[in-house]
């Protein structure tokens, strides 16, 4: 019967796991890099409610204000790696609302390619997301 029920859960693992790869997109934007980045300009307020890393892509759960304009994202970096293993990387998310006043709150996946985030000698790379708690290890 134990053996019934960890194959059950191992089966409905490895079809979530698929129903998350055929979920990504065919390309995504590029988590800039630019040591030169703004990082202190001004975002639109929202909330990360969850974060992960499905092989090359940072799927962000994204809730905030709006409905009556396009609302853009990016991720953006300095670049600058601290000396720990695996090296250790803070992104911030930047969300731009294009001037949209209205009050709808839309939740929705963004995707970001993160293989600018790649550190040479390495195949680990820890994300910790800027004015939050979260953290994510890109494996590659």
């Amino acid at each position: 019967m134990l053996i019934l029920i960890l194959l059950s859960d191992l089966l409905t693992g490895c079809g979530s796991m698929q129903k998350a790869l055929a979920e990504l997109p065919e390309s995504a934007p590029l988590v800039i890099v630019d040591r030169n980045a703004d990082i202190n300009a001004l975002s639109a307020p929202h909330e990360i409610s969850y974060a992960d890393i499905i092989n090359d892509y940072l799927v962000l759960h994204v809730s905030y204000s709006g409905g009556c304009e396009d609302h853009d994202f990016e991720v953006l970096s300095t670049g600058k790696y601290t000396a720990t293993y695996p090296p250790e990387i803070i992104v911030h998310v930047k969300h731009y609302d294009n001037g949209d006043v209205c009050r709808g709150i839309i939740d929705e996946k963004r995707y970001f390619d993160v293989r600018t985030l790649q550190y040479p000698g390495t195949s680990r790379v820890r994300i910790v997301f800027a004015r939050t708690n979260k953290i994510l290890d890109y494996i590659y």
